[in-house]
């Protein structure tokens, strides 16, 4: 059925000391780290046996054994012409078994709509289950974009001060052998320290964005970590209608809607 989707994503790697952490990656160490997953999967397993029960109790049937044993000890006195020749002693076994299968339905058509409403339930309760490990996917997923795109912006930021410098030391020669003013190379000195000031702030930018993901990933917040920042996202919609039928095909809270509804609709 649905549930196996349940442990369809992919498992944590055996070690998380690296500091380079894939998408994959990242969300297979959220779903095992998160506890809100973790107690969802457990009463997603209670509901599965809540199932089977509803089913055993209403529609199985129910099996007794017995077994039983008699031991009979009797004695004949033999006699000869009004003699006694002695006592002859006899011991006889019997054993005894017995098998009984019952089955009671007293309300067939209630006992149909007990089952019937567990398990409705209990697809409810995977599918908000599933609602709630894609909502976990898609925070990691926005976290770990952001902490690519912020630091591809420190390689930028990075690059800015370097060009500076070079500018700086342009203006430095010009001014020196007299091509250039004294204003310019001060000009460049500000644009230095403006990129330089741009640098420090996009470093605190990449640290918050390692933070919010190490959050989201149920680590420290300030675990090292680095992602791939050349991650290629798949364009498989091209159009709105596309997306709305996948939408209204595949989506977790709409099947949950529709399943409490029917639950609902059992219990009158």
């Amino acid at each position: 059925g649905d549930h196996r989707d349940l442990h369809s994503f992919p498992t944590r790697r055996s070690s998380v000391s690296q500091e380079r952490v894939t998408l994959a990656e990242a969300i297979a160490i959220a779903l095992e780290q998160n506890y809100d997953i973790q107690i969802a999967r457990n009463n997603q397993i209670s509901s599965d046996k809540g199932v089977t029960k509803s089913l055993s109790d209403n529609f199985l049937p129910s099996i007794s054994l017995s077994g039983n044993s008699t031991v009979i000890n009797s004695s004949q006195e033999n006699f000869i012409n009004q003699q006694s020749f002695g006592t002859q002693e006899t011991k006889n076994t019997f054993f005894g078994a017995s098998m009984g299968i019952n089955l009671q339905i007293n309300d067939v058509y209630q006992a149909i709509k007990t089952y019937a409403r567990s398990k409705t339930d209990n697809e409810q309760q995977y599918h908000n289950t599933m609602t709630q490990i894609q909502s976990l996917v898609k925070t990691v997923m926005s976290n770990y974009f952001n902490l690519a795109k912020q630091q591809n912006l420190l390689k930028v930021q990075s690059r800015a001060v370097e060009t500076s410098k070079e500018q700086v030391k342009r203006a430095q020669s010009r001014y020196e052998i007299g091509s250039a003013a004294k204003k310019d190379v001060m000009s460049q000195k500000v644009q230095l320290n403006n990129d330089r000031s741009s640098l420090l702030s996009q470093k605190l930018q990449v640290q918050t964005a390692q933070n919010q993901l190490n959050i989201s990933l149920g680590r420290t917040p300030f675990d090292k970590i680095i992602v791939d920042e050349s991650v290629l996202v798949e364009r498989k919609y091209t159009d709105y209608a596309s997306l709305e039928s996948e939408m209204l095909k595949a989506n977790p809270e709409l099947k949950a809607s529709k399943k409490s509804f029917k639950s609902a609709k059992l219990q009158m």
